[in-house]
Order: C-alpha cells, then sequence, then structure tokens
C-alpha cells in the first residue's frame, strides 16, 4: 500500500494570544501551511524532530504504524519525510527492521549537502531492541544504516544525534546498561564507542566549536536515585571529563539538553530535586578544559519545575533555557547571561486553570526567541493545542499561534526550527480522537518599518 498523506494549506490570520496580555503586540505571524501525514496503517503517527535546510526544504522525523496484521495491530516503523518550502510532500522513507516489530526514532540532524541522520531504537532478530542509526541522501534514498547490539544485549537505543562537516555521526546511546556514545564516519562505519558503563542514560549531545564530543543525561546513584551526568570526549573518543551533579535533596537530578558557547564552555539543563521544594529547573555551566561547575542556577516556582531545552546565542552572550514550572505548569522560558546572571524570565499561561509545557526552544537570526510545545485548550482539561510564542532579545512576547485538530483533541510539538528568513516550523503530533497523525506547520513572520524602529528600543525585563 502507498503512503496516504494530505496536505492543509489555507492561508490564515492566527488569533495573537498574549500571555499576561501586558505586552505590546509589534509583529505579527502567519500560518504558510499545515501538512498532516497519515501512514499506510491508518493509525498511529508521531514526529519527534525536525530540520531547515537553505532551500526551504523541511525534514521530519518520527515514527509510523504499519498496516494491521493477522495477529493485530501493525508495528512501528521509522518514517522520515521532506517537504518542500511550499509544504509539498517530497519523499517519504520508511525503515523496518529485520524482526519487523517496532523501530522508533528518537532525533534527526541534518548535514550541509541534504542528507539526513536519525537514530532511535530497532527490534532485531534475537537481540531486542538495537540502538539503529540511518542515513537518506537528499533524494530520500537510504544510503546507509548500523546497529549498535551492546555485548550485555540490553536493550539499546539511540536518544540524540549530530554530525560534523566532515560528516562523522555522534550518537548518544543508552547501551551497555548506561552513557553510550558511538562515532560512525560519514560511509557509517562505526569508529569509536565510548561508554560510562554505569546505570542511567543519556538525552542529548552536542559538539563543541573544537569538534569535542559533549553529551548529558543522569547515571544512577541508589534505586530511584541520579544524579545530572555530563562527559565530554575529544573528537577520537578519549574521555576528557565527567562532571556529575546531586542536588541539596541527593535524590532525581537529571539533564535534558545540552550547548556549548565559542570557548568550548558547556551548558546543560534539566530538572533536580529540592530540599524543599519538589522539582526545580536546575542550568549549570561546566568549564570547557577541566568540566568543573563555574555556575548553578535553580528556579522555583512553587511546583513541579523542569528544563527541556537549552541554546547558547554567543553574539548576544545568552543562554536560553524552555520548560515548565509552577503548581499548574505554565511554559517558563529564562534568559541566563554566560556568566550566570538571570536577565529574564517570561510565562506562557493560556488558561490560568491548565498546564502547558514548553519542549523546544530555536533561535533567529536576530537574536529573537521561539518556543513550543503542548498548551491545554479550552475544550477540555486534557485536550492539548499546539503554541508557539515569540519573544524578542528582552523577554517580550511579540505573538502566540495556537494549532489544534480539527476535533480539538490531544495534540502536542515536540520539535521546532528557524530559517534565514525567519520562518518558524512546528512538528508533533494531533489527533483525530482515535489516532494520532504527524503534523508540520510553518509560519511567516510579517514586521513594518514603524514596528521595526518600535521593537529595536529598549523594553523593560520581564520579571
Amino acid at each position: 500500500m502507498t503512503v496516504s498523506s494530505y496536505r492543509i494549506n489555507v492561508l490564515l490570520a492566527l488569533s495573537m494570544l498574549l500571555a499576561g496580555s501586558s505586552f505590546a503586540q509589534v509583529n505579527d505571524s502567519v500560518e504558510a501551511w499545515a501538512t498532516l501525514f497519515c501512514g499506510p496503517g491508518g493509525r498511529d503517527d508521531s514526529a519527534r524532530d525536525i530540520a531547515v535546510d537553505e532551500a526551504g526544504n523541511v525534514y521530519v522525523a518520527g515514527e509510523s504504524q504499519s498496516d494491521t496484521t493477522s495477529t493485530g495491530i501493525g508495528d512501528y516503523d521509522i518514517v522520515t519525510i521532506k517537504y518542500d518550502s511550499s509544504g509539498e510532500e517530497q519523499w517519504v522513507a520508511r525503515f523496518d527492521g529485520p524482526a519487523s516489530g517496532d523501530d522508533r526514532v528518537s532525533a534527526m540532524a541534518l548535514d550541509g549537502i541534504g542528507n539526513t541522520y536519525v537514530t532511535g531504537f530497532s527490534t532485531g532478530v534475537g537481540t531486542g531492541s538495537d540502538c539503529i542509526t540511518i542515513s537518506y541522501n537528499s533524494s530520500g534514498k537510504l544510503r546507509w544504516f548500523a546497529r549498535y547490539n551492546s555485548p550485555e544485549s540490553g536493550g539499546e537505543q539511540g536518544t540524540d544525534i549530530t554530525v560534523d562537516q566532515a560528516g562523522n555521526v555522534f550518537v548518544s546511546a543508552l547501551a551497555d546498561h548506561g552513557f553510550t556514545t558511538i562515532m560512525y564516519d560519514s560511509t557509517g562505519i562505526e569508529q569509536w564507542v565510548a561508554s560510562l558503563n554505569n546505570s542511567g542514560s543519556p538525552a542529548a549531545i552536542a559538539l563543541d566549536a573544537a569538534g569535542n564530543v559533549l553529551v548529558t543525561g543522569y547515571m544512577g546513584r541508589g534505586i530511584l536515585n541520579f544524579d545530572m551526568t555530563t562527559v565530554k570526549y575529544s573528537q577520537t573518543g578519549e574521555e576528557l571529563w565527567v562532571a556529575s551533579y546531586t542536588g541539596p535533596a541527593h535524590d532525581r537530578d537529571s539533564a535534558e539538553a545540552i550547548d556549548s558557547d565559542a570557548q568550548g564552555n558547556v551548558y546543560v539543563t534539566g530538572r533536580s530535586m529540592g530540599r524543599d521544594t519538589e522539582m526545580d529547573i536546575i542550568t549549570i555551566r561546566y568549564n570547557c578544559s577541566t568540566g568543573d561547575e563555574e555556575w548553578v542556577e535553580r528556579f522555583d516556582r512553587n511546583g513541579s519545575d523542569g528544563g527541556n531545552a537549552l541554546i547558547v546565542d554567543d553574539s548576544a552572550g545568552i543562554v536560553y533555557v524552555a520548560g515548565y514550572s509552577g503548581g499548574i505548569p505554565n511554559y517558563t522560558t529564562i534568559a541566563y547571561s554566560l556568566a550566570g546572571e538571570q536577565k529574564w524570565v517570561a510565562f506562557y499561561d493560556y488558561l490560568e486553570s491548565v498546564s502547558d509545557y514548553a519542549n523546544a526552544v530555536s533561535l533567529d537570526e536576530s537574536g529573537n526567541i521561539y518556543v513550543t510545545g503542548c498548551s491545554t485548550g479550552a475544550y477540555c482539561s486534557f485536550c492539548g493545542d499546539y503554541a508557539t510564542i515569540m519573544y524578542n532579545p528582552s523577554g517580550v512576547q511579540k505573538w502566540a499561534a495556537r494549532y489544534s485538530s480539527p476535533g480539538n483533541f490531544d495534540d502536542e510539538a515536540n520539535a521546532i526550527a528557524v530559517d534565514a528568513a525567519g520562518s518558524v516550523y512546528i512538528t508533533g503530533y494531533v489527533n483525530d480522537l482515535r489516532y494520532n497523525n504527524i503534523a508540520t506547520i510553518k509560519y511567516e513572520q510579517s514586521i513594518s518599518e514603524a514596528e521595526a524602529e518600535q521593537d529595536s528600543q529598549p523594553e523593560p525585563l520581564v520579571e
């Protein structure tokens, strides 16, 4: 059966929903297109990551349930989709492992010549789940795939992926019962594997300006207790340092995202149990050479708080963290200087009595910040919408765009990308009451000359 997908291409002005409503809105967003993907099984499909190339082509990676079988519902395949700048589907690539069992994706990367790389897990024959890494060329043809089944065969999964300018691929993986990092060359040949050999899991991977490999997540410290853990490797897989963080409660501390500045200093964010504060958003800077903590910032808003995404803006000298905070969680975006000073914090609260969780953050070339995730809508207490927020560098909200499935059921945005023209791309899943479909959206922005002049003026920081 061929893949079926359909596309909604309706230009409309979105209602601008301003959290806090005290900010003047000086620019605008328009939904350029929204595309829904429904796989051949007509059942569950969900996107995990998104990327855009210099030509405005959009790449989405996720999982798609296959046709039903005589034994029941079909298994999941890894699906990678390419759209052109107008939202027209260019190709769809499905990967079904040798056991025809579940194959799922965690993350995607794109190189400078249009090759796509995804990682996750794939069910093997007699090996359980293996870490899988796949590369497609710009036409969607399979270039190579590599399976990693650790000697202990403990159920492996790639959790994040990045690629350098030479096409070398670096994967963080839950394998060997803990932190594992794998490097493949541009042809998919394994070059090295490094493992910390401890219980736990890496969550995110990045490369610094010198090409060193940075991985963060958590490692176990007894039953249900774990430490935020960050490791730095050289390009050849030599362990340069390992840093662990134990919060004041000596309980559960885990990292979710990592980035570095131009000097190679490392920034991580996640969640950490406080002594009297439940979970807090935790952000740490480590020295590039030694791995020593240079500052630690905890953010508590009287609830269970957590950081889900982080990005460094070197030109502005700012670290942006996105996540959630509060007894009834709201989107929470925090700006820290590279020295650890909190510059501003902004919240998005659509309805006071329901939850909003930010999952991803991105920047444009002017230093504006974009956050997306899941925000509970007005239709029911458990039905989320995509909600995407744009802040200027001072933390002032400029627009908020919401997208919900036709039936207004549970929808969640998982990833965001911004191109050089300032167009914003979102992907995740929307629900039609029965099943999930992959929904990918492009927003375009407009701003008048008068508004641009106003927007350039200093504005008060958001406290």
